[in-house]
């Protein structure tokens, strides 16, 4: 009976020593044991669906990564996270922001109020006529070269030819007009 007790007291102190070697790190002892198993299974799944079906590699280069720090020894993770990390380098740099268009200051500025209606003059109707054919003009060359910034090249053909039904003389036209008919090639 006394070596029984003495083998016990030997198991039990043996078993206490390993479990304070073990988790003298500071790290505390997981309460579940298949804790560590449950979160490394979940990460690789949420990987494997980051890349596979969503072709997200970053998140999934990032979920793999995890699964690695929790199991280090685990082949599948470290390929999948070889996997990811390919892929990020694979792909093509992303494109250059389109540039934004500077605003027009005429554009820009109130609309002043419009008095009652008058009967305008022949002169002040020309005038008017006159002004009304500029802002159209100013309108569509500001869309034509909008859209020329976009690489919208049809857009800025059409733009600029309706510029030139209203001022065929209109050397800005003419010239972003020749620089579209050459891109759209």
């Amino acid at each position: 009976m006394m070596r029984l007790f003495s083998f016990l007291l030997f198991a039990v102190l043996v078993a206490a020593a390993q479990t304070d070697f073990l988790f003298s790190a500071g790290r505390k002892p997981p309460l579940d044991p298949y804790a560590n198993h449950r979160e490394f299974d979940q990460l690789m799944d949420q990987g494997l669906q980051a890349f596979m079906n969503q072709k997200n590699y970053w998140v999934a280069a990032q979920k793999f990564e995890a699964a690695v720090k929790l199991m280090p020894k685990d082949i599948t993770a470290r390929k999948a996270l070889r996997l990811a990390r390919n892929k990020l380098k694979t792909l093509p740099p992303e494109p250059a922001p389109v540039p934004v268009p500077v605003a027009v200051p005429e554009l820009t500025e109130p609309v002043p109020p419009v008095p009652e209606h008058v009967e305008p003059s022949p002169d002040t109707a020309a005038q008017e006529n006159e002004t009304v054919r500029h802002e159209h003009i100013d309108v569509h060359y500001n869309s034509g070269l909008v859209a020329f910034m976009e690489e919208n090249y049809s857009k800025t053909i059409k733009e600029m030819e309706a510029i030139l039904r209203l001022d065929p003389g209109h050397a800005k036209a003419r010239k972003l007009l020749m620089k579209a008919y050459s891109r759209a090639r």
